[in-house]
């Protein structure tokens, strides 16, 4: 399969995005031979506390400075249009239809896999994609294996990438510098909008 059949959806809150994402996307597209990476921000996301979540035009608007502009990264609206909780059986259908004969790939931390049999028609939903998974320290690859041996899971990079947003959320209300985390320009979004205060 030559690489234009190969798209991947990373969704997520993306509260805030940060270098890790970008690394992770990235890595994907050169282990995988994955053409593009459609970054796609949730509106509600189904199993997080909404209250520590800031607004999706702020979430938007970091995505795309991350992403800025590479042609293999795509920044897609289609779950902060919809307005409502973002579930990922319905965003997969919708990428299905909208690109037929592609085959479609969903990257995910291993902290939010671990509990993909929680989410929303998850049978169906992994009879549809392929998921590609990131470890993440307190969900290791063999955690994760041991509780889904039945699943064809493909790894993303070949470490752990340390940095999440809960962290820098916490960093950024203490005043701690987070801009090797972040990125300059997303950093100094932050710093502009007084977010995560």
């Amino acid at each position: 399969m030559n690489n234009n059949k190969k798209i991947a959806l990373f969704g997520g809150t993306f509260n805030p995005p940060h270098i890790g994402h970008y690394l992770i996307a990235k890595e994907v597209i050169k282990q995988y031979g994955i053409s593009k990476v459609f970054f796609i921000p949730a509106y509600i996301p189904p199993h997080k506390n909404i209250a520590d979540i800031i607004n999706a035009k702020h979430r938007e608007k970091m995505v795309k400075l991350l992403i800025n502009n590479e042609k293999d990264l795509k920044f897609f609206d289609y779950e902060l249009k919809r307005k409502k909780i973002s579930y990922t059986i319905d965003t997969v259908k919708y990428f299905l239809k909208k690109y037929p004969g592609k085959k479609i790939y969903f990257i995910a931390g291993s902290d939010a896999f671990y509990f993909v049999d929680k989410w929303k028609k998850s049978n169906e939903l992994l009879k549809l994609v392929q998921f590609i998974v990131y470890a993440r320290r307190e969900y290791p690859k063999e955690k994760v294996i041991k509780k889904f041996p039945n699943i064809e899971i493909l790894w993303a990079g070949h470490g752990l990438i340390n940095i999440a947003s809960t962290n820098i959320r916490e960093k950024l209300k203490s005043g701690i510098d987070c801009k090797d985390e972040l990125g300059e320009k997303i950093f100094k979004y932050i710093e502009k909008n007084r977010l995560y205060k």
